[in-house]
């Protein structure tokens, strides 16, 4: 699962066992492009448009299964569980 968010999003809050790569980082295709390109790619933003933009572009470059799975307010009112610092 990939938080496509700004590092500072992230840290404010995200899903447990989700990983950051920036969509609007300059290294985000070269860090989205150490995933295996064969297996589900779950991404999710703040509202679900940047993970959508970053799904199109996944698909662009080979990834079979990406997926948007929609924005972290949405998600976390629908009970996925979050991270804090805590856990």
């Amino acid at each position: 699962m990939i938080d496509v968010r700004t590092p500072l999003e992230f840290e404010q809050g995200h899903l447990k066992y989700a990983k950051n790569i920036d969509f609007k980082s300059e290294h985000f295709q070269s860090e989205i492009s150490k995933l295996d390109k064969n297996k589900p790619v779950y991404l999710y933003c703040r509202s679900g448009n940047r993970s959508g933009k970053a799904e199109l572009s996944l698909k662009e470059w080979g990834f079979l299964l990406p997926t948007n799975i929609g924005g972290f307010v949405e998600l976390t009112q629908k009970g996925l569980p979050i991270a804090t610092k805590e856990n």
